[in-house]
């Protein structure tokens, strides 16, 4: 049987570091299994895409919200920061996207970004060049009850002060992690296509 290569997301890798082989090959069989049922889910609904990738990024957002439940999370409506930082996301996610999107699009500026390979690339833009293309005159994102699960799971419990990059470049922000939103976002990159946001917008504008 041919060996499949997975793809981890960076915070999951951290999250398996400390762990040991045991807890690390329970993280994996499970990572295999959401695969698994990720694959199953396209191959029964090929012509609903997404609506298999919306109730995915349900459960993200379900996961997410219990976590929150007991936590001091310091996001808040207009708070953009994690708004200028680099971003990956799936094709899939990006369609959806910008379905529920009828402004325009800053192209100049979304081009810009697509140049970038790494989150040191984008750090080399200025700051309101790594804007996201989505966030409206109010600093409040556009699309969010489609935004992409990289979006979802981002959520922050250190000051907010901290999390602005042109203040604070090399500033530590403690990012809150639900080890099974961490999963399920990792096997959606393992099922669909996926570059950096910036890149497959660029792909249908």
């Amino acid at each position: 049987m041919k060996k499949e290569n997975v793809r981890i997301t960076n915070v999951l890798r951290n999250i398996m570091i400390n762990m040991s082989f045991e807890q690390r090959q329970i993280i994996v069989d499970i990572l295999l299994d959401e695969i698994k049922r990720q694959k199953e889910i396209i191959l029964r609904q090929q012509k609903e895409q997404e609506k298999g990738i919306l109730y995915t990024l349900q459960r993200i957002q379900e996961e997410i919200n219990e976590t929150t439940q007991n936590e001091s999370i310091s996001c808040k409506a207009g708070c953009d920061f994690c708004c200028h930082i680099f971003t990956k996301t799936t094709e899939i996610e990006t369609k959806i996207a910008l379905e529920a999107y009828s402004g325009e699009i800053d192209m100049a500026r979304l081009k810009k970004q697509a140049l970038c390979e790494s989150e040191h690339d984008y750090r080399q833009l200025s700051y309101s060049d790594r804007r996201c293309v989505f966030l409206n005159e109010e600093n409040k994102c556009s699309i969010y009850s489609s935004r992409p699960s990289a979006c979802r799971k981002y959520m922050v419990k250190s000051p907010a002060e901290q999390c602005n990059t042109e203040k604070h470049p090399n500033g530590q922000v403690e990012v809150l992690v639900n080890n099974k939103a961490e999963i399920i976002s990792t096997a959606i990159i393992n099922v669909f296509e996926s570059d950096t946001f910036a890149k497959q917008l660029l792909k249908f504008k």
